[in-house]
């Protein structure tokens, strides 16, 4: 039985080559993570640096030499912890590089950037049947993208990613996770569809990792009520899709509701 916390809920193993993420995004669970264990402060964590060639070595030194037997597990998610940007993009593709040719299959996690994505799909594209590009789009309102996710790439940057990622005939899938509003999922969903060739994940916020402040200053946590979840499945259900799927912690909440 597949693990389905974080992670191990798209993969059995994760690899990353950088520590903070220029990103900066609010709801970020890593830089919550490093600033509650003492290694980065949270307000550094925007301030990306990327591991040498040497210690990434060392890494894929480490990785599991038994074979993955879950067919609907990725052997390695691609980054877990940062995001990929030109600026980390070589030592990204050198990763990538070691870890396709040991036959692995990775799932290659990112708010994609144009520059980022064209670079990956032209270098690797003998290696279509080992990757799936699940990209993150958690909202099609740019103005709500930009205050929780401060610098990263714009919901229309992320739209042409998906388009010429499903174009150049690799697998792709879309995590909407977390939904940042809820008044433009259903059209979300249906706008992004046509280029998923696998799964839409749908996921709400986890307000473990999200300072109270922005909490309240959005009454974000209205959008993430059991009642509020119960009527986004049944609308994302009436679409008929049969690729959407929900985070644990997603249909958790539906199910608490239910039995109270």
């Amino acid at each position: 039985m597949a693990k389905t916390k974080g992670v191990y809920e798209w993969a059995k193993n994760n690899f990353n080559i950088s520590i903070g993420c220029f990103n900066d995004c609010k709801y970020c669970y890593s830089s919550s993570i490093a600033h509650r264990h003492g290694r980065v402060q949270r307000d550094c964590w925007k301030n990306m640096y990327t591991k040498s060639y040497a210690k990434i070595d060392e890494q894929l030194k480490r990785l599991p030499k038994t074979k993955n037997t879950d067919p609907d597990l990725y052997d390695i998610m691609f980054p877990s912890s940062h995001d990929l940007f030109e600026e980390n993009l070589e030592e990204a593709c050198y990763a990538l590089s070691k870890i396709l040719e040991l036959g692995k299959t990775i799932l290659i996690v990112t708010k994609p950037r144009i520059a980022v994505i064209s670079e990956l799909i032209y270098r690797f594209q003998d290696y279509k049947k080992q990757i799936l590009f699940r990209f993150t789009m958690g909202t099609a309102d740019d103005d709500v993208r930009q205050y929780w996710e401060f610098n990263a790439s714009t919901v229309r940057e992320r739209m042409i990613c998906l388009y010429l990622t499903y174009k150049a005939g690799f697998n792709t899938s879309v995590s909407i996770e977390p939904f940042l509003e809820d008044y433009t999922l259903i059209k979300h969903i249906k706008r992004i569809q046509p280029y998923v060739t696998h799964d839409i994940w749908v996921g709400p916020m986890n307000f473990t990792h999200v300072p109270k402040e922005y909490i309240e200053e959005l009454n974000q946590d209205l959008y993430y009520t059991p009642e509020n979840l119960i009527r986004i499945k049944n609308e994302i259900d009436s679409l008929g899709f049969d690729n959407i799927r929900y985070k644990d912690h997603f249909l958790n909440k539906i199910k608490l509701e239910v039995s109270t």
